[in-house]
């Protein structure tokens, strides 16, 4: 999970006061059940201006390192005409199982995105696919107390990191925007957007009845019953027509002596 270096975090409480952060996750289903995770974090031109100051940028002031060890396609900054600035960081995932993996990844154990879950459908006409998702805003922390490594840091740098915890959970909570969009194989969407304190629960589905397949197999079964029909009205005529070119037998002659 990306963690704050150890600079910005003594500062984020008066720099990020009244600005605006917005995470976008968007995560696509295939038909074969793989997928991309993709999340989109957008910095208003304020929070921009403030993290950039005294020599910081963008770059050196969030740490990535993590998202890029554990093996994420992380973008650059991209700077907006309005001030603003996004990064864009994405992982696919195999199946059920790896989609939960790259939450945890994502999201460490905040809960925030939980319990994915494809089920996937196949049948002679029929088949169907869905992704699902629960998403949990409502015990929203900053969680620095949860991090034995940058809890020892910080204490180190001389920080209350109680106190340091507990005011940038709450403006965390401020300023939290989360956007979660699901994806099926024929671009169906499901999004929610929650802020603290909210929860959701997503799905995105899609359904193929295959009509062709249904018509070719009527059409085949009314060969075939025509076909029994053919073969037991030869049978019935051939049966007849022997009856009729079958000579009657003579009847029994009882001797008169």
């Amino acid at each position: 999970m990306r963690r704050l270096r150890i600079a910005v975090v003594a500062i984020a409480v008066l720099a990020l006061t009244g600005c605006e952060v917005d995470a976008h996750v968007r995560i696509t289903m295939n038909e074969d059940g793989s997928g991309t995770v993709e999340t989109t974090v957008t910095l208003d031109a304020e929070a921009v201006a403030r993290v950039e100051t005294n020599g910081r940028t963008l770059e050196n002031a969030f740490s990535i390192d993590d998202f890029v060890q554990a093996g994420w396609n992380v973008g650059t900054w991209e700077r907006n005409e309005d001030g603003s600035a996004q990064i864009v960081i994405s992982r696919d995932y195999a199946g059920e199982e790896q989609l939960n993996q790259r939450l945890v990844e994502l999201v460490g154990d905040t809960g925030i995105l939980k319990d994915a879950r494809i089920d996937r459908e196949r049948g002679l006409f029929k088949t169907r696919d869905e992704v699902f998702l629960a998403a949990d805003a409502r015990t929203l922390s900053a969680g620095v107390e949860a991090d034995p490594e940058l809890a020892a840091s910080l204490t180190a740098a001389g920080l209350d990191v109680a106190t340091l915890d507990e005011q940038l959970s709450t403006e965390l909570r401020e300023a939290f925007r989360l956007r979660v969009t699901l994806e099926g194989p024929s671009g169906k969407t499901d999004t929610a957007e929650l802020a603290a304190g909210e929860e959701a629960r997503l799905s995105a589905a899609d359904s193929d009845f295959n009509s062709d397949r249904l018509f070719f197999l009527l059409i085949a079964g009314a060969l075939v019953f025509l076909a029994i029909l053919l073969y037991l009205s030869a049978s019935v005529s051939a049966r007849r027509s022997r009856a009729r070119h079958t000579p009657p037998p003579e009847p029994d002659r009882t001797p008169l002596m």
